[in-house]
């Protein structure tokens, strides 16, 4: 999982996953996103839970450590790639994201804060 600047789309970031096999080989790449035409999204995290893949990145096209953006998650579901699903956006945009799967649950553990002169703060949904 890694982000880069792709100048296609206005010095945004893409974000992309590849998987290796046991034999070392690289049997699958993906854009993660790909989704429409002018999706981007960089700071990629991921995770797992069985027969599942979850990653999520953050629309922020700045270079610099404390951009905003809007928190999206997508998922491979039993080798599917899952519509991306907007998880915080607006007024809390996120700097910094962490999913963590404990039990049935995928948690998004965000940065975030609500009016430039306030604390950053540490939420989750």
């Amino acid at each position: 999982m890694w982000a880069t600047k792709d100048y296609n789309h206005g010095a945004a970031f893409e974000t992309y996953y590849r998987r290796l096999a046991p034999n070392n080989s690289w049997p699958e790449f993906k854009t993660v996103t790909d989704y429409t035409p002018t999706e981007t999204g960089g700071n990629p995290n991921i995770t797992f839970s069985p027969n599942r893949v979850h990653v999520s990145f953050n629309t922020d096209a700045s270079s610099t450590i404390y951009g905003y953006g809007d928190a999206i998650t997508r998922d491979k579901v039993n080798g599917i790639w899952q519509d991306p699903q907007i998880v915080v956006s607006g007024t809390a945009q996120s700097i910094e994201e962490r999913l963590i799967v404990r039990g049935n649950y995928l948690y998004l553990f965000y940065n975030c804060r609500f009016s430039p002169s306030s604390a950053y703060d540490l939420k989750y949904k």
